[in-house]
């Protein structure tokens, strides 16, 4: 299966790989795969054909106590 990086923690190599290493240690093996260029896209694409992605919605929402 493949997961997106969180948006906030796209947004500079440095945080997708903060991210990637917490995945790692926390819920099971994985690589980044950057889908902006030609051959991240492909493989993105590729991945969506064969029903690889997730496509659940996660729903947030803010409260305080």
């Amino acid at each position: 299966m493949f997961h997106a990086v969180p948006t906030e923690l796209a947004r500079n190599k440095t945080l997708a790989e903060t991210f990637r290493d917490h995945w790692n240690r926390l819920v099971s093996p994985g690589n980044l795969i950057y889908t902006q260029r030609d051959e991240g896209r492909e493989f993105l694409q590729g991945a969506q054909a064969e029903g690889l992605l997730v496509s659940e919605n996660v729903e947030t929402k803010e409260f305080f106590r």
